[in-house]
């Protein structure tokens, strides 16, 4: 079966497709005309410092007849360049009809960025020699030509082709560009429906995460992640979804409510103390509405709700239906079933350092880290975990190798070498954990008042059913986290949690790479064998993957909270075509 992606440009007549395609046209030619006369100065800088110098290491000049090639000798600080209104043509055809298609097509069939690189170095210097012949032919002159080692036909070079491979690849981001306009539109038309008016199967799954609805202050100030506008954003999303007569299941795939961003001082609440608390919030009513009229509205818990119950999820219940909670096992087997396509969720904290399930008796209540880590920066949501997990990392290391080099490290060598090793890494371990959790309460004090400041017999107020522990009990345990780390290559917090901290995790569920499959797969029609959608880095994104054992979509859902990574609010759709199921995502 063949998945096309639809375009804005599929519903419009002919004669507004050829406007719209003349004013690209017309955009890429004028912006391109001022970089080319930027390019001079930009050559002649690049070329006094080491390594970009390689990028630049052609000869291109212009007819010797027209007088022009001293703009090369023309000092820097001039600023001065030159063109050809001819150029305004030939940038314009470069860009709308070869690297335009060229990338959408490339973008559907999961090429990787180095060989698309590649493609469009090889198209751009095609058409560049093409073009030459044509203007010469045309003028009689040399708009252009290289006079240096590895010129082909004249009107290229192969010296030239690191520097078209980089402008391929940074084009990308105004195609995108449009391409992403042209998503909007079609949303906001509602010519994203490949089911058609007509028909009121239920053929869709909505999957919805990382909203983190917890703590709410009296006073409407912010507490946690969720406040002011993304209330009214999760409302309007939830009136969106519930008026859609082709869903069937509504997912909340993980951190729908919020029990870790408590002050250390604070006791965090139950997500039935939560509920209770937003009983009046608008959002209330679309998100019972959605119970009402869906099939099943599902809950799979992410990290950060991690103590959701059903009696919990009960206070929900409208009209004798419930939210029901559920394990990515048991819905993925159910959606799969239910679909005939290979259906994969989950939140994502189990490929995360910090947040993933942790069963090793060295953990304080058999809490993951990541909640403390949570807990002691909850006041601080622009604390910089990438920055303090390398500090850490370094000063734990060189910490140990201190220790091991006067002779007092942990390691112990008479139970056999590999027990050595082991407490070589436990060592490593508590002094990284040591180090990161002291990092988190400086930063925190420097959050707080001098009188609230915290410190290692600082009491923390744990959840229902958990005795209170502190900080400097935090700071003893997890010992073996680093080495189980190290060990299994598990991807570590800030990692996970950024924009592509999930990918390598996701892939992986398609089975292991066979580059075979993806070169028989290029040039055939594409099609879903499976769909992987997860959460937890807060960035929304869809990926095609071709180059495993099954191919399909990966899609993250992005977030309805505070998020600095990306603007806009963002959820996922599986949907179901005449063609096959696919994968939408939207954003309001």
């Amino acid at each position: 079966m063949k998945i096309k992606d639809k375009r804005y440009d599929d519903y419009k007549p002919a004669g507004k497709r050829f406007r719209q395609a003349f004013f690209r046209f017309c955009v890429y030619g004028s912006l391109l005309i001022a970089a080319e006369v930027a390019f001079y100065t930009v050559t002649k800088i690049a070329r006094s410092i080491p390594f970009a110098e390689l990028l630049f290491h052609f000869t291109r000049e212009v007819d010797p007849a027209l007088g022009l090639n001293h703009v090369w000798s023309v000092p820097i600080k001039t600023l001065f360049g030159q063109s050809s209104l001819y150029m305004f043509f030939v940038y314009g055809a470069i860009c709308v009809f070869g690297l335009e298609p060229a990338c959408r097509w490339m973008k559907r069939k999961d090429v990787p960025a180095l060989l698309r690189g590649v493609a469009y170095a090889f198209l751009i210097m095609a058409a560049e020699c093409a073009l030459g012949f044509i203007l010469k032919l045309a003028t009689g002159y040399d708009i252009w030509f290289y006079a240096s080692d590895g010129a082909i036909f004249r009107y290229t070079s192969l010296a030239i082709a690191p520097f078209w491979y980089v402008c391929g690849i940074l084009s990308e981001n105004l195609m995108n560009l449009i391409d992403s306009l042209d998503e909007m539109k079609l949303s906001a038309y509602g010519l994203d429906d490949d089911s058609g008016e007509a028909s009121a199967e239920k053929d869709r799954i909505v999957i919805l995460s990382d909203v983190h609805i917890g703590k709410r202050n009296a006073d409407g100030s912010p507490a946690g992640w969720f406040y002011g506008m993304y209330e009214i954003y999760l409302t309007v999303i939830l009136y969106k979804i519930s008026m859609n007569k082709h869903v069937r299941e509504l997912v909340f795939l993980g951190d729908f409510f919020d029990t870790w961003m408590y002050p250390v001082e604070e006791k965090p609440e139950t997500v039935r103390e939560i509920v209770a608390k937003w009983q009046d919030s608008p959002l209330m009513v679309p998100l019972l509405q959605c119970i009402e009229k869906f099939d099943a509205v599902w809950y799979i818990p992410g990290n950060h709700d991690m103590h959701v119950k059903q009696e919990d999820l009960d206070l929900l219940s409208s009209r004798g239906k419930r939210i029901t909670l559920t394990s990515s096992y048991k819905f993925n087997a159910h959606a799969s079933l239910l679909t005939g396509c290979d259906i994969h969720l989950e939140h994502g904290n189990d490929a995360d350092f910090f947040n993933a399930p942790d069963h090793d008796a060295d953990t304080v209540q058999g809490m993951p880290f990541g909640y403390f880590v949570s807990r002691l920066i909850s006041a601080a949501p622009d604390f910089d975990y990438e920055a303090t997990f390398r500090s850490s990392y370094r000063m734990a290391m060189l910490a140990e190798a201190q220790s091991f080099v006067s002779g007092k490290s942990g390691a112990t060598a008479a139970s056999g070498e590999s027990r050595a090793i082991t407490d070589k890494e436990k060592g490593l371990g508590h002094r990284f954990i040591e180090l990161f959790v002291d990092t988190l309460v400086d930063f925190a004090n420097s959050k707080r008042g001098e009188r609230d400041r915290i410190g290692n017999d600082t009491p923390i107020q744990m959840p229902e059913s958990y005795s209170p522990t502190t900080v400097g009990e935090v700071k003893t345990r997890y010992s073996s986290l680093l080495g189980e780390w190290l060990e299994n290559h598990k991807t570590y917090m800030f990692a996970a949690a950024g924009k592509s901290g999930l990918d390598t995790y996701a892939r992986k569920k398609f089975g292991s790479v066979k580059w075979s499959l993806w070169l028989k797969r290029l040039f055939a029609p594409i099609r879903n064998d499976m769909i992987v959608v997860m959460g937890h880095t807060h960035y929304g994104k869809i990926e095609r993957v071709m180059n495993r054992e099954k191919q399909g979509v990966y899609a993250n859902t992005g977030c309805v909270c505070q998020n600095s990574k990306q603007s806009g609010v963002r959820w996922v759709e599986i949907r179901k075509s005449a063609i096959g199921w696919y994968v939408k995502l939207e954003r309001l």
